[in-house]
């Protein structure tokens, strides 16, 4: 996992940081990831861990996340500069334009990670 160190450092402090302040509902391994329910209203994949919150909990959100977690295996250190910014840069212009979040699963590395994720 070496290869994918940046993210995975950064998903261990996230976890610690949930973590300390109570806020993991849940954990459960798929594959060899871990999955942990938060209650924030978001969905993030840092290393071996995903991240879902509460209200988005559904299995293609999950399988989403997974396949970002195949980008990051795919581009390790390079992942979050290319899938990381790219995915964070829409979902911020997704939230201040409704039209534009209408095609966000439609979009690169957003596609790319519900193909590699199996949703359906």
């Amino acid at each position: 996992m070496t290869f994918c160190l940046p993210q995975t450092v950064l998903g261990v402090l996230f976890y610690a940081g949930l973590q300390l302040t109570g806020m993991v509902r849940d954990a459960a391994t798929l594959n060899e990831v871990t999955v942990i329910e938060m209650p924030l209203p978001a969905g993030v994949s840092l290393g071996g861990f995903v991240f879902v919150g509460t209200p988005l909990l559904t299995e293609n959100v999950v399988r989403h996340e997974y396949g970002h977690v195949l980008q990051g295996y795919h581009h390790g250190p390079f992942y979050l500069l290319l899938e990381g910014v790219a995915s964070l840069a829409q979902a911020v212009v997704s939230i201040l334009s409704p039209t534009f979040a209408a095609g966000y699963y439609e979009r690169w590395p957003e596609s790319e990670a519900n193909e590699l994720g199996g949703v359906h």
